[in-house]
């Protein structure tokens, strides 16, 4: 599954990839330029000829439990995207709302099993803390000559 585009420039497009299994494929221009396997997240380090010559990327993807997944891409050692800033007061009070809210569905759910009832309530409602985090099962697709998303 595609989790992220970065446009970096009118020729230049890198695609982070990542399947079920936790492989996750590294694109720079639709070629495959770092593959790793890891459940958390790694760190892929490549070197491309661009028009200007030779060009070190890092490329950092790490699985956290309160921001999902986050990235790092450095060209040359310039930062292009850096996902690792420290969460705003606005993110802070989301995440607190989300984290109660799966509590109480952590409840409901061992309450309905301990009684006997019907899990289905609570499993429905199972998608919606997972798809309401900004970033977990969300694909990005970034812009850096225009700094729009696409």
């Amino acid at each position: 599954m595609r989790y992220l585009t970065l446009k970096i420039n009118p020729s230049t497009e890198l695609t982070i990839d990542n399947s079920i299994w936790g492989k996750e494929t590294v694109k720079l221009n639709g070629m495959m330029v770092s593959e790793k396997v890891s459940v958390w997240g790694s760190i892929h380090k490549f070197k491309v000829a661009e028009d200007a010559g030779n060009v070190n990327y890092e490329v950092h993807i790490k699985m956290t439990l309160n921001k999902g997944i986050t990235y790092f891409v450095a060209r040359n050692g310039e930062t292009l995207l850096d996902d690792n800033v420290p969460a705003t007061k606005n993110e802070k009070i989301k995440r607190n709302i989300k984290s109660v809210a799966f509590v109480f569905w952590v409840i409901l759910l061992i309450t309905m099993i301990v009684k006997g009832g019907n899990v289905a309530i609570p499993v429905a409602l199972l998608p919606v803390f997972w798809l309401s985090s900004s970033k977990l099962g969300m694909v990005r697709n970034i812009d850096l000559i225009t700094s729009k998303s696409i």
